[in-house]
């Protein structure tokens, strides 16, 4: 979901020496130019100085790799405003998201704290997933790790194994199958 920043409060920001034309209007020179203003809004949008700090580090990733053309420093201004909001909320969803996971581990943590039988078996069962997991093919398997111990989505996936993104969903399902079928030939239940 993609926030749209319209209003003129961007032109206050910017500042009319922001308007000067020039030939090419440098992304990276705006950002440094208005790095105090950016973290402000992150700030705003309730990141401490050192979250902020990251997401504005994600910014200027953004602001480095832009190839976008820009008619004047404002409009690039609202540009990284926009960049700046939507990797905001893009970081909460993703606290939201740990939070909601580490609940979820913790009360089946407790639920399954059993005795030392039942951990054998989860010992034993760990080993047989890894021992799993070395049998699958490597197409089948890059993915799988990428996506569930890196918490990278598909298209960063893609870009990463340089296949389309409905490639790599398809590779995930396949080598999640794959999986399934392994541990169930081999007596592990999910």
């Amino acid at each position: 979901m993609e926030v749209c920043v319209r209003n003129n409060s961007c032109d206050q920001i910017a500042g009319p020496h922001l308007y000067a034309e020039t030939e090419s209007v440098s992304v990276v020179e705006v950002f440094v130019s208005n790095h105090n203003r950016l973290k402000q809004i992150a700030g705003g949008l309730g990141f401490s100085g050192s979250d902020a700090g990251d997401v504005l580090g994600d910014v200027s990733v953004e602001a480095i790799n832009c190839t976008r053309n820009f008619d004047d420093s404002a409009s690039v201004l609202r540009w990284l405003i926009r960049v700046t909001v939507n990797r905001c909320f893009l970081e909460k969803r993703k606290k939201a998201r740990f939070k909601r996971a580490a609940k979820e581990i913790l009360f089946r943590r407790k639920e399954n704290s059993a005795g030392p039988f039942d951990s054998a078996v989860k010992t034993e069962e760990l080993k047989i997933v890894k021992e799993t997991l070395k049998t699958l093919d490597e197409s089948l398997l890059v993915p799988l790790v990428l996506k569930y111990y890196c918490n990278m989505n598909s298209v960063e996936i893609g870009k990463v194994l340089q296949v389309n993104p409905v490639t790599v969903r398809s590779r995930l399902r396949n080598g999640r199958l794959a999986l399934a079928k392994s541990l169930t030939d081999r007596g592990i239940q999910s």
